[in-house]
């Protein structure tokens, strides 16, 4: 029972009991004596009675009428990053080379194939090895262009040999993967050296010295420039040849790049 209604039933009971004695002057001299006390009492429950009610709760959930203003926010959002998806070329590897007779008329197409996956593995020591890699960049097709001076592979007075070459991939991160294998096996070839001049992106250039050649392997050393491009789902390259002393490096830098250029502007259909 709450405190503070202790007092007001003795209240109650001490007037029914002064009203039950039929003797004025005691209902006087008990109310007298009585009524003070009774009043001080009355004044020390309410007291207590207030001091004992529990504080309002502030963590409390507001009343169903009470309008909830939503939480504060904090900071703003990171937005998260978007990536744009690659979209694989279009063509065969075989368009997008160059054909060099046009704009260099002392030169002459030597040679041009397609390459499968078994005939790239079986020039190599470990083809088997090899051929499972290929399979697992997911190589389609390459294709080889040869070209060489009119005078030969013996000439020695300019650039003598331009070799050319495309491959295809079914996906972009397979020919990503490929175009790393190929540039950390070109980087640990003897006579190479990276050069800092390609400008092309997504490309490594090298200069090899005294390196014979592929294409004219009795035509005695010599010093090329060879450039390795990634372009969506395919792998590019191009290398430039002279003889020992015919050709400064930054000539043939010059030379293997803009071939180079001109083989991506095909790749991406802007020429």
């Amino acid at each position: 029972m709450n405190v503070a209604a202790l007092p007001v039933f003795m209240f109650i009971f001490f007037s029914l009991s002064v009203a039950k004695n039929p003797c004025p002057t005691y209902n006087r001299k008990t109310m007298k004596k009585t009524l003070p006390l009774m009043t001080a009492l009355l004044i020390l429950c309410l007291t207590a009675s207030a001091c004992s009610a529990p504080a309002a709760n502030p963590s409390a959930a507001p009343a169903a009428d009470q309008p909830t203003l939503p939480p504060l926010p904090i900071g703003t959002p990171t937005p998260e990053p978007t990536h744009t998806p690659v979209t694989p070329l279009t063509g065969t590897s075989a368009y997008w080379i160059v054909d060099l007779t046009q704009s260099n008329p002392e030169l002459y197409l030597a040679d041009s194939y397609e390459t499968s996956n078994e005939q790239v593995a079986a020039s190599r020591s470990n083809s088997d090895e090899y051929l499972q890699l290929l399979q697992t960049w997911g190589r389609v097709t390459g294709s080889v262009r040869w070209y060489v001076h009119q005078q030969g592979c013996g000439y020695t007075g300019g650039v003598r040999e331009v070799l050319m070459q495309t491959v295809q991939y079914q996906t972009v991160d397979g020919a990503a993967a490929a175009f790393e294998y190929s540039r950390k096996e070109d980087e640990t070839q003897s006579g190479y050296t990276l050069l800092s001049g390609a400008d092309l992106p997504g490309s490594v250039a090298y200069r090899t010295d005294s390196h014979p050649v592929d294409a004219c392997p009795n035509a005695g050393e010599s010093a090329s420039v060879r450039i390795l491009f990634l372009r969506a789902n395919a792998v590019g390259m191009v290398q430039v040849s002279a003889a020992n002393g015919a050709q400064s490096a930054d000539a043939l830098n010059a030379a293997v790049q803009d071939i180079a250029r001109q083989m991506d502007a095909r790749m991406l259909g802007n020429y």
